[in-house]
């Protein structure tokens, strides 16, 4: 009675050894599959910009760039307050109109600048910089980050120049190009935002490091599973 009862807790066990295995073995070979993709998609540069060239061409995506930095002009160059600073006194229905036309302008002239291939070439330049980024932290001995380039900027310089060649009305012309200071030139604004990657990268660590471990120990899993089951028939269920 006592050896069959023993036998039985020995069963039991082996049978919680098979199971918890064949987990691991699931487990490692998941990892292997994530790791191969990352190693070969993820992180090898021509085939990450292949994959993000159709998002650059995106007509939404290139729509969504344009309103980003048209408010943002628009932020920089409110004809009505600066008007409140340099002449209280003016007709606001003049300015109001001014302004709606300069809202007009902007967007219709940055959408323009937008939908260019330089622009999608520029876009194309700076994500290829950044995945370059993300590889060498990655593959980086010490704790490097790609947070710096984790989001792809432009400057609202050659915009706001754009504006003064191409404004129809002298005022227009006359008050970008006296009341917007060069320090507003050099501001940029995020097009794209990469964060969601660049947060992942200590996961993309351990991957690349245990990707050429992953397959060998699932098969060592799997081996160890079919040798534990009592019954081997039953190894590959995970149960005996």
């Amino acid at each position: 009675m006592e050896q069959s009862r023993s036998l039985q807790v020995i069963l039991t066990v082996r049978r919680a050894l098979v199971v918890l295995l064949v987990v691991v073995a699931a487990v490692c070979a998941y990892g292997s599959v994530l790791a191969y993709w990352a190693d070969t998609v993820l992180l090898d540069t021509p085939t990450f910009m292949r994959a993000i060239e159709p998002i650059v061409d995106d007509d939404g995506a290139r729509m969504q760039a344009s309103t980003i930095i048209s408010d943002a002009v628009m932020d920089v160059i409110d004809l009505r307050q600066i008007t409140e600073l340099v002449a209280p006194d003016f007709d606001i229905p003049v300015i109001d109109q001014l302004a709606a036309d300069l809202d007009s302008l902007v967007r219709q002239k940055i959408e323009a600048a937008v939908g260019t291939d330089t622009f999608g070439d520029l876009w194309l330049g700076e994500m290829r910089r950044w995945h370059i980024g993300l590889v060498g932290a990655v593959h980086a001995t010490t704790d490097e980050s790609v947070t710096d380039g984790a989001e792809i900027r432009v400057a609202l310089g050659p915009y706001i120049d754009l504006l003064i060649e191409q404004a129809e009305s002298p005022l227009i012309r006359r008050l970008i190009t006296g009341l917007v200071p060069d320090d507003i030139r050099r501001m940029q604004v995020v097009v794209f935002n990469a964060e969601p990657v660049a947060d992942r990268l200590e996961l993309l660590r351990l991957l690349e490091r245990a990707r050429p471990y992953l397959p060998w120990a699932t098969a060592v899993a799997l081996l160890l599973a079919f040798a534990a089951a009592p019954q081997a028939r039953h190894a590959l269920l995970g149960a005996g």
